[in-house]
């Protein structure tokens, strides 16, 4: 079976070794493999963009991204196996043209009491604040957030940046 990646509108991962159809709205498990290059992306015809408005969790040595279509995808081993970022990373959206890669966030990130502790947010505010209902910590964490853009870091300051949109 061949699955078209020109059609109007995809997800795509990226690893830097292959690109994999995802879809939208669903749960994906990946084991996270070193020497990969993670990017999720929508693919809207010719062009790609990092798909937006994500809450990104560590829970043991995996990381959790959902996003606020209902996509989720899980990186298995993504702590274990990507201590560095020539061992493996995954590029997330940011206010930066770069992206954010989640590091060896410890103790900076917030513990979220369901056996998560989260590690990055990006996203318009009220979209971000819909993903944490019914998810009391991380609906405190996120409610601080103000502005059109805005992304939460881990840190002793809880660094956390609003970015007006064009």
């Amino acid at each position: 079976m061949t699955t078209n990646i020109n059609s109007a509108a995809n997800l795509l991962l990226h690893t830097g070794k292959r690109t994999q159809v995802l879809q939208a709205g669903e749960k994906h498990k990946i084991k996270a493999t070193q020497g990969e290059h993670y990017r999720l992306v929508k693919r809207v015809g010719d062009a790609e963009h990092l798909l937006d408005d994500v809450v990104a969790k560590r829970q043991g040595d995996d990381l959790l991204l959902r996003y606020a279509d209902g996509t989720e995808l899980t990186l298995e081993a993504y702590y274990s196996e990507c201590k560095a970022l020539v061992a493996c990373d995954i590029t997330l959206p940011s206010d930066d043209s770069l992206g954010y890669k989640p590091g060896a966030e410890g103790s900076s990130a917030v513990a979220l009491g369901d056996g998560t502790s989260l590690v990055y947010a990006h996203g318009a505010p009220d979209t971000l604040m819909k993903m944490a209902q019914g998810q009391s910590m991380l609906y405190q964490e996120l409610n601080l957030l103000r502005g059109d853009l805005v992304t939460w870091l881990p840190g002793s300051e809880r660094l956390v940046m609003a970015f007006p949109t064009m």
